[in-house]
């Protein structure tokens, strides 16, 4: 009978003191939550202080009476350890800490979309990293499909990997999902690049009648027409990068793409 007292005293003791640490774990990451995702440089390192903090008090809290709701917030942590890593492009750590979440939440979408994020863009030309994050956004996409903003970057891993007709499939679903200036953009690069010059004009169009003021958009508009020899419409669509935004990076290299043609 003693024995068995003392048992359900260390099991409530074990409780008691799991419901403590996951209480401070949760005043920590309270105080490490706020606008992490846009957090300046100097402000890092006390909120990742806070958040360092709350991670041990989770793990204790699980330790002691194995919390579902402490492995939850550690998943929690690990994510936003991960954002603040990559807002300053610290993409290893971050990498890191979104596959220590993963190994918790292991259904997490917005993980999935994160890492997949990462090893697109970190190294676009080397197919290690590119088949990794095609792996991950492809689980991402299965568990939401009518993601735009997904397949938008699933689009741009498989052509980084040069798999250019799924590249245009998921793009094509990424624009029918969500037409925007934008997604229309990246589609019609996608054909430049494949050199289907009308097929890339007609995207850019619908991408200007949506945003006539996106001077990308007109620079590339100008390559396809180019790209077809229509020399009038080319220099037509530079010009209107120069008299959108004169003074901008663009408007130089549009000028360069007039002088290139016109010999001036």
């Amino acid at each position: 009978m003693m024995m068995t007292a003392l048992g359900i005293l260390v099991l409530y003791t074990q409780e008691w003191r799991g419901l403590v640490y996951n209480n401070l774990g949760a005043i920590e990451l309270m105080k490490g939550i706020p606008d992490i995702s846009r957090l300046e440089p100097e402000l890092v390192g006390d909120r990742l202080l806070y958040l360092r903090r709350a991670e041990n008090y989770f793990q204790e809290a699980y330790i002691q009476w194995n919390y579902a709701a402490s492995r939850k917030n550690l998943a929690k942590i690990y994510r936003l350890r991960g954002d603040t890593f990559s807002a300053i492009e610290n993409w290893d750590q971050a990498i890191t800490n979104y596959q220590k979440a993963l190994e918790i939440d292991t259904t997490s979408v917005v993980l999935y979309k994160k890492l997949g994020e990462i090893y697109t863009y970190r190294k676009p030309h080397e197919p290690q990293y590119l088949d990794q994050a095609i792996h991950y956004l492809e689980t991402a996409v299965t568990s939401s499909p009518r993601s735009s903003y997904i397949r938008l970057v699933l689009g741009h891993a498989l052509f980084f990997r040069k798999r250019m007709p799924e590249a245009i499939d998921q793009l094509e679903i990424s624009v029918a999902l969500e037409p925007n200036g934008y997604n229309w953009t990246v589609l019609g690069r996608i054909y430049l690049a494949e050199r289907r010059w009308t097929s890339a004009i007609n995207c850019f169009q619908k991408a200007l009648a949506l945003e006539p003021k996106r001077i990308d958009t007109w620079l590339a508009l100008g390559e396809a027409y180019a790209g077809e020899n229509d020399i009038d419409q080319a220099l037509l669509a530079w010009q209107a990068v120069i008299n959108l935004a004169p003074d901008s990076n663009l408007a130089q290299e549009a000028r360069l793409k007039i002088a290139g043609l016109t010999g001036d």
